[in-house]
């Protein structure tokens, strides 16, 4: 068992053993012999038969099926036509906010859920989320987002009600204009009205053409609702940590601050700053069968374990003796830098290439990967001058168990 650097005793659920240990994590997460038990029977009614709670061939042909909407292509596509647009609206918008001292000033944390709902938006297909109605498309995925991990919370009961309450309004105002919308250009396709091109890259439109009689009729509901609050609540409050992060570090190491607008370097200072980020405190899975880890340890069938990313990735014996300390420059060698961030196995996040980028296999040179949309992002606002407004506070999320920024004012030195 390697030297993790934290000890069990801070991570803890109730009825699971507790596995802290980088390699014991990796090979469970790996291994065919256990299945997702992260849903209690409450939240089932948000996840039920979605591609993030199946497992085994049924998990392995949606994944398969839902998997063509993040190639190079598609993220280059969604990354022009939704980020970059909205990225120099809201420079636009900040630069008429500027003050009588001719600074400008903002909120890192609106900002990014702006920004960050796009390109969900479009990989979903939901339509019409500009505008006055971008609040209220928010304020949904932020209500209901906080339901999907509500088992481990002692307000579960509440947040369920609130995250149900939250996607019906999201259902009718946002979701059944957009799915009648695709429902109708598929009737079209199969028709020979259209050609195929014709149709949305999304997810709906997906499912649509390769529906299965066994899911229900709330499938594409539920997939929709939670492949949106996956991808923009993670984003959204990963984003400010990772500011934070790089900013002290950069405090600490002037001689790099020219780097903050350099596109390789921020690819890797994302990458460190994902292995301290864990969007979920702990991952659950259960054993189908007796195993034996290749530490030694023994699992018996039917028990639940609990996977706690975050002492994993501080694990000394994996990313060596700085574990603990954030370090844009750490050599990881084969392993990726991010660690466990997107998990590892079958249930690997599927939207990782939104985040991380994607490599061109026909490129065999040794530049990196096209640059994911929190490399894209930072690039852009350190381009304009972006930097902590130290002269007001930032603000923790009161209520969410997450280590969710709820403000982080900053200002931009270059708009």
């Amino acid at each position: 068992m390697s030297n993790a650097s934290n000890s069990n005793s801070r991570y803890v659920i109730e009825g699971t053993t507790s596995l802290t240990d980088f390699g014991e994590i990796s090979e469970v997460l790996r291994s065919a012999d256990f299945v997702q038990a992260a849903y209690a029977p409450p939240t089932h009614p948000l996840v039920e038969a979605t591609l993030t709670a199946i497992d085994g061939p049924e998990h392995a042909q949606r994944w398969r099926l839902e998997n063509k909407l993040f190639g190079r292509q598609q993220i280059a596509h969604y990354l022009h036509h939704a980020v970059e647009p909205l990225l120099h609206e809201a420079l636009d918008n900040l630069r008429q906010q500027r003050d009588h001292h001719g600074t400008v000033r903002g909120d890192l944390v609106p900002l990014v859920w702006g920004i960050a709902r796009r390109i969900p938006a479009f990989v979903v297909g939901i339509d019409n989320v500009d505008g006055e109605r971008m609040d209220r498309f928010v304020s949904y995925l932020s209500r209901f987002g906080h339901g999907f991990s509500a088992s481990q919370s002692p307000d579960r009961d509440e947040l369920i009600q609130l995250a149900l309450e939250a996607r019906a309004g999201f259902a009718r105002d946002f979701f059944e204009p957009s799915a009648t919308r695709r429902r109708g250009l598929v009737e079209q396709f199969r028709a020979g009205e259209i050609d195929r091109a014709a149709l949305p890259q999304d997810l709906i439109t997906l499912l649509l053409l390769h529906w299965n009689e066994d899911w229900d009729d709330d499938l594409l509901l539920r997939e929709s609702t939670i492949f949106l609050s996956a991808s923009i609540t993670t984003s959204a409050q990963f984003f400010p940590h990772f500011v934070v992060q790089i900013t002290d570090w950069i405090g600490a190491h002037p001689e790099h601050e020219s780097r903050l607008t350099d596109i390789e370097f921020i690819q890797r200072a994302v990458a460190e700053s994902l292995r301290f980020f864990v969007a979920s405190p702990a991952r659950l899975r259960r054993a189908t069968t007796d195993v034996t880890l290749s530490s030694g340890r023994q699992i018996a069938a039917g028990e639940r374990v609990s996977l706690w990313f975050a002492p994993a990735n501080r694990d000394r014996d994996e990313f060596g003796a700085d574990a603990e300390l954030y370090n844009p420059l750490r050599e990881t060698g084969n392993r990726p830098q991010w660690g466990l961030a997107f998990g590892q196995g079958s249930h690997l996040c599927i939207g990782k290439p939104l985040i991380t980028g994607v490599r061109n296999p026909s490129d065999h040179s040794r530049a990196g990967p096209g640059p994911g949309l929190m490399a894209t992002l930072a690039l852009a606002l350190f381009n304009a001058g972006m930097a902590i407004d130290r002269s007001r506070p930032a603000t923790k999320h009161p209520t969410s168990i997450y280590d969710e920024y709820q403000s982080l004012p900053v200002r931009f030195d270059r708009l």
